[in-house]
């Protein structure tokens, strides 16, 4: 291996590791902000994954599982985000109750059954309903509404948990290619591109 590639090879080592150590704390924080959300919204989880896609390009990726991540990020009922990507797919999905759709995407309690299961494979059975009742302004017998059923604003945990980190780990790269190249005419013009 020539000096040059050697330099290279060490660059490319130290940025992927600078990506992992920011990708762990990026998950950290997303756990956290899991964390605040009501227990009864389900299941969450985050994970995260540095690649090497081609000699160029570096992927960091990181993921949310679970109906609570899920809510977490895009919201839940009538205050749901429209361009949540995996929208298309749980409505055409066999969990989403098609009578949402007339409401707004609303909170709809299901009459065509007394079971149904929830994004984390949960059954949940009651007594099957004469009609389908929009949930979210269905009142207690103290007049209150029920919190379970309540809509959620999406929070975008993950987006901004890349966007508050992302400076630092644009500095560390910045640190890590100064500390492996003894030889900076060979970065020239090297640069970073973002997508969030």
């Amino acid at each position: 291996m020539n000096n040059t590639a050697y330099i290279q090879n060490n660059i490319l080592k130290a940025i992927l590791t600078v990506c992992d150590k920011e990708a762990r704390k990026i998950v950290q924080q997303v756990e956290m902000d899991y964390g605040q959300l009501s227990s009864s919204l389900g299941k969450a989880d985050a994970t995260s994954k540095v690649e090497q896609l081609t000699r160029n390009m570096i992927v960091l990726s990181i993921f949310g599982t679970g109906q609570k991540a899920l809510i977490g990020e895009y919201g839940k009922g009538s205050k749901m985000d429209r361009d949540n990507p995996a929208l298309d797919d749980y409505i055409n999905g066999g969990i989403f109750n098609k009578e949402r759709l007339k409401h707004n995407l609303a909170v709809i309690a299901r009459s065509e059954d007394e079971k149904y299961y929830d994004l984390d494979k949960n059954l949940w059975q009651r007594p099957k309903p004469p009609k389908p009742v929009n949930l979210e302004k269905l009142r207690t017998k103290n007049g209150g509404l029920y919190q379970k059923f309540q809509p959620v604003e999406p929070k975008y945990i993950i987006k901004k948990a890349i966007e508050q980190r992302l400076d630092r780990l644009l500095e560390e790269i910045a640190v890590a290619v100064a500390a492996e190249s003894e030889i900076e005419r060979l970065f020239d013009g090297l640069r970073f591109t973002v997508k969030l």
